[in-house]
Protein backbone atom coordinates (compact mmCIF):
# COMPACT_ATOMS: atom_id res chain seq x y z
CA UNK A 1 0.00 0.00 0.00
CA UNK A 2 1.48 3.36 -0.92
CA UNK A 3 1.92 5.59 2.12
CA UNK A 4 -0.24 8.23 0.40
CA UNK A 5 -3.21 5.84 0.56
CA UNK A 6 -3.14 5.79 4.38
CA UNK A 7 -6.22 7.38 5.97
CA UNK A 8 -5.68 9.32 9.22
CA UNK A 9 -9.47 9.49 9.68
CA UNK A 10 -9.79 5.72 9.53
CA UNK A 11 -6.94 5.28 11.99
CA UNK A 12 -8.78 7.45 14.51
CA UNK A 13 -12.08 5.72 13.79
CA UNK A 14 -10.65 2.22 14.35
CA UNK A 15 -8.85 3.36 17.51
CA UNK A 16 -12.07 4.74 18.96
CA UNK A 17 -14.00 1.64 17.88
CA UNK A 18 -11.45 -0.43 19.78
CA UNK A 19 -12.11 1.73 22.85
CA UNK A 20 -8.51 2.88 23.02
CA UNK A 21 -7.03 6.21 24.04
CA UNK A 22 -4.03 7.43 22.08
CA UNK A 23 -1.68 6.49 24.91
CA UNK A 24 -3.09 2.95 25.00
CA UNK A 25 -2.49 2.44 21.28
CA UNK A 26 0.96 3.95 21.72
CA UNK A 27 1.70 1.36 24.43
CA UNK A 28 0.65 -1.43 22.07
CA UNK A 29 2.88 0.06 19.38
CA UNK A 30 5.79 0.77 21.72
CA UNK A 31 5.86 4.41 20.64
CA UNK A 32 4.92 7.80 22.08
CA UNK A 33 1.32 9.10 22.14
CA UNK A 34 2.33 12.17 20.12
CA UNK A 35 3.15 9.83 17.22
CA UNK A 36 -0.45 8.56 17.26
CA UNK A 37 -1.69 12.14 17.33
CA UNK A 38 0.51 13.14 14.40
CA UNK A 39 -0.68 10.18 12.34
CA UNK A 40 -4.34 10.82 13.16
CA UNK A 41 -4.16 14.49 12.25
CA UNK A 42 -2.24 13.81 9.05
CA UNK A 43 0.71 15.95 10.12
CA UNK A 44 2.99 12.94 9.63
CA UNK A 45 2.47 9.92 7.38
CA UNK A 46 3.55 6.64 8.95
CA UNK A 47 5.93 4.40 7.05
CA UNK A 48 4.53 1.21 5.56
CA UNK A 49 5.98 -1.00 8.31
CA UNK A 50 4.33 1.27 10.88
CA UNK A 51 0.98 0.95 9.09
CA UNK A 52 1.34 -2.83 9.37
CA UNK A 53 2.00 -2.49 13.11
CA UNK A 54 -0.97 -0.14 13.52
CA UNK A 55 -3.26 -2.61 11.77
CA UNK A 56 -2.00 -5.45 13.96
CA UNK A 57 -2.40 -3.41 17.16
CA UNK A 58 -5.98 -2.50 16.18
CA UNK A 59 -6.90 -5.97 14.96
CA UNK A 60 -7.74 -4.81 11.44
CA UNK A 61 -6.28 -5.42 7.99
CA UNK A 62 -3.82 -3.03 6.43
CA UNK A 63 -6.38 -2.42 3.70
CA UNK A 64 -8.87 -1.24 6.34
CA UNK A 65 -6.56 1.72 7.02
CA UNK A 66 -6.52 2.63 3.35
CA UNK A 67 -8.36 5.71 2.14
CA UNK A 68 -10.97 5.05 -0.53
CA UNK A 69 -9.81 6.12 -3.98
CA UNK A 70 -10.70 9.65 -4.96
CA UNK A 71 -13.19 10.00 -7.79
CA UNK A 72 -11.81 11.64 -10.87
CA UNK A 73 -13.60 14.64 -12.24
CA UNK A 74 -14.73 14.12 -15.81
Amino acid sequence: MPESAFSPVLLRWFRLEAGLEQWELANRMDCYPHHISQWETGKVRPQLRTIWRLAEALGVSVEALRAPPKKRKS
